[in-house]
């Protein structure tokens, strides 16, 4: 197959342009994984063309990822027709389902990850400047709104750590650091507190943990860089005004006034805990709507809280127990776990750290927001995973 692939020039850039596009406009884009749909379904096509279904079962047969993409595109649209799942996670599954089962798998090399990192993090960077600084646009009227933009910067910047501390023959690390460096400048300039916090927490344990292995007196030295760094990260006026917002939300919460964002965020906490004791196996799906209203009939809830929770709960792990149950909430959990479990298979050098650093990531991001329901992060998270775990396996299979 590789001598094959080797004699059509075109062929890598073909199997790479959903990445290139995921990197680019789809960043851009608030429809960007629609945009995606047609790509994908061409990548599918020309690999069945060149090579039938031998990559296809290759792929099914050796990832239990995309096993598991499968079991939740299948649970998705039986939800989905007769009690409701959302369109946009079950749409982004499907695009990467069918991406990573039809693309040969020798395509997916460290050398390459890099440099699809910094395209996306140049991207990154420029979207951030240009609606924070250059248009000065609220930040819920971004083409990706700035919570679930900072989250995909989030696990662009936790993948480039990743391969920092990896070992590869092409590895670039000035290019890998720039890279970096842009994600948290995109980061700042999102003003996204969630996915900030879990950035600098994932940071901060990877920094420890690689430390401490190789000396404890450095690991002391790296805690108190990083509480300089920290506090100077603080001190910064684009957070310094996220901050001290965020302690009046506090005194207003200790005062009974839950009019906040946090405030909102502890009430639809307690409603989703109580709901989810009265439908814990199947949930509710879309009847969790005639629920908010009833709740706000009986004055448990107000008109701008049925506003605000018929979105999402802010809360990833609420979201999904409540909606679909302890099955849905399973696969979900599945899917942020697995990563973690196998990572252990791996060295630091080798990369463990792409593994269970974005899903590590992703399960703190979930605490204060659902990047699931937007399609853009889901495609990221379940590409990146995807793409590491072939990439992983090929190199220990040529070890």
């Amino acid at each position: 197959m590789l001598e094959f692939i080797n004699r059509i020039k075109l062929t890598p850039f073909l199997f790479l342009a959903p990445a290139i596009w995921m990197t680019t406009g789809m960043l851009w884009d608030g429809d960007g994984d629609m945009r995606l749909v047609p790509i994908v379904l061409i990548v599918a096509a020309i690999s069945i063309a060149l090579f039938r279904f031998e990559v296809i079962k290759d792929n099914f047969k050796n990832s239990f990822w995309i096993k598991l993409l499968l079991i939740n595109s299948l649970f998705g649209v039986m939800a989905y027709e007769f009690y409701g799942f959302d369109s946009r996670e079950l749409r982004a599954t499907l695009i990467i389902f069918f991406l990573l089962i039809a693309t040969p798998k020798i395509f997916y090399t460290k050398n390459t990850m890099q440099w699809l990192l910094f395209v996306a993090s140049v991207s990154c960077c420029t979207y951030s400047y240009y609606y924070q600084i250059h248009v000065s646009l609220a930040r819920g009227y971004w083409p990706i709104n700035a919570i679930p933009f900072a989250t995909i910067c989030g696990l662009i910047g936790t993948s480039c750590l990743g391969l920092i501390f990896s070992n590869f023959k092409e590895k670039r690390v000035a290019l890998l650091i720039i890279s970096t460096v842009l994600v948290w400048a995109s980061l700042l300039l999102s003003q996204s507190r969630g996915p900030l916090i879990a950035m600098i927490v994932v940071t901060s344990v990877l920094l420890l943990y690689i430390s401490y292995k190789k000396n404890k007196f450095l690991s002391l030295c790296v805690l108190l860089g990083l509480i300089v760094a920290t506090l100077g990260v603080s001190n910064l006026p684009v957070i310094k005004g996220r901050i001290h917002n965020t302690v009046q939300e506090f005194y207003l919460i200790q005062n009974g006034d839950y009019s906040s964002s946090l405030g909102f965020r502890l009430q639809m906490f307690r409603v989703g805990s109580e709901l989810w004791k009265k439908k814990p196996i199947l949930g509710y799906g879309k009847e969790v709507k005639s629920e908010f209203n009833r709740l706000e009939e009986e004055g448990i809830i107000t008109s701008q809280m049925n506003w605000l929770i018929s979105m999402t709960f802010h809360n990833g792990y609420l979201d999904k127990f409540v909606l679909y149950g302890v099955l849905g909430g399973g696969i979900f959990l599945v899917f942020i776990f697995y990563p973690i479990s196998i990572s252990r298979k791996y060295s630091i050098e080798n990369g463990t750290i792409l593994l269970w650093a974005p899903a590590f990531f992703i399960s703190i991001c979930n605490l204060s927001d659902a990047p699931f329901i937007n399609a853009q992060v889901t495609i990221y998270y379940m590409y990146t995973i995807g793409i590491v775990i072939m990439m992983l396996s090929n190199e220990k299979e040529r070890e």
